[in-house]
């Protein structure tokens, strides 16, 4: 074998050796995180099977006498997915504030929401608002007077009172229920005289001005229930006289998902509820480009090693005769 054709052979395996002590890949953790809310989309990257994800549902906004409710929180660990799949997305948005009324409910987030793998993280209900005034007072007209008796009979009975107030005027944003005021009662009439009686006294007057109805309250309006499947939002606090809205519930694949609930709902007052995210983790196997292969200790010894020993059997036959 010429001494050309030994070197080159020498040169190529020394390179092939020095390919196994760099290490051919390697794996690379990602992460990415969707805060705004509204429509996103994600493709997954070239050799990701499953990712991680974290779900959270917008909170509720405050209310004029709550705190509005949180937004639930769906973790999910290991979600097959395929590599070029793209993944529809949505981050709900806080429910707004309302200065003298119940805030507003929080929106969901959700990815691929309707499929087999669909992930739904409820939002959170709205703080109560305040509560509604009293119906007013109407006034009423006095009783008739008694009719004439007649022989041998009694007197004519005394006018009717007037009629009671009118019910309390719900507020234009409410439904709650509302009550009538009691009548006022009519005076007594007199007794009639015999044969020929006299005239009967004349009525009193009706205890005319009844109360009003009062205005709906709390038992009247209960605030509304959450909505189907785990873990649903927190729902708003109740006010004395107006319930918070219940959350919106929350669902992801069964044996993969756990649920909670986040603290971003808004405060008592004019305070909006925090917005929803969504995080996806992923570990993918593409290796990452390095400019300047670089070897370890360990990797530059055995390579010395193998470069002596590869060039000892020409190094001796040019020195021995």
């Amino acid at each position: 074998m010429s001494y050309r054709r030994y070197w080159m052979r020498t040169k190529l395996r020394v390179c092939l050796i020095a390919m196994i002590c760099c290490g051919a890949t390697t794996v690379h953790a990602a992460s990415v995180s969707f805060t705004t809310p509204g429509a996103h989309s994600w493709q997954v990257p070239a050799g990701v099977t499953t990712i991680d994800v974290v779900a959270t549902g917008a909170g509720g906004g405050g209310g004029y006498g709550a705190a509005g409710g949180n937004g639930g929180v769906v973790t999910v660990t290991n979600l097959p997915v395929t590599p070029g799949q793209t993944l529809s997305l949505f981050v709900g948005g806080g429910g707004g504030a309302r200065a003298n009324e119940a805030g507003g409910g929080g929106g969901s987030t959700n990815i691929d929401a309707g499929t087999a793998n669909q992930v739904i993280a409820g939002g959170g209900g709205g703080g109560g608002g305040g509560g509604g005034g009293n119906g007013g007072n109407t006034t009423d007209g006095n009783g008739q007077a008694g009719g004439n008796g007649s022989g041998s009979a009694t007197g004519g009975g005394g006018g009717g009172g007037g009629i009671g107030g009118a019910a309390g005027v719900n507020d234009p944003s409410r439904t709650c229920s509302v009550a009538a005021g009691t009548g006022g009662n009519g005076g007594p009439g007199a007794q009639g005289g015999f044969d020929d009686g006299g005239p009967g006294a004349a009525a009193g007057l009706g205890s005319g001005a009844g109360a009003g109805g009062q205005g709906g309250t709390g038992a009247s309006c209960a605030g509304g229930s959450g909505g189907g499947g785990y873990g649903g939002g927190g729902g708003g606090g109740s006010a004395p006289s107006d319930a918070g809205g219940g959350g919106g519930g929350s669902v992801g694949p069964a044996g993969l998902s756990v649920y909670s609930v986040a603290t971003n709902g808004g405060a008592q007052g004019v305070n909006s509820g925090g917005n929803g995210s969504i995080q996806i983790s992923y570990t993918s196997p593409v290796a990452a480009v390095s400019a300047i292969p670089t070897l370890s200790e360990w990797g530059v010894y055995i390579l010395s090693v193998l470069l002596v020993i590869l060039g000892l059997p020409q190094v001796r036959r040019r020195i021995l005769p």
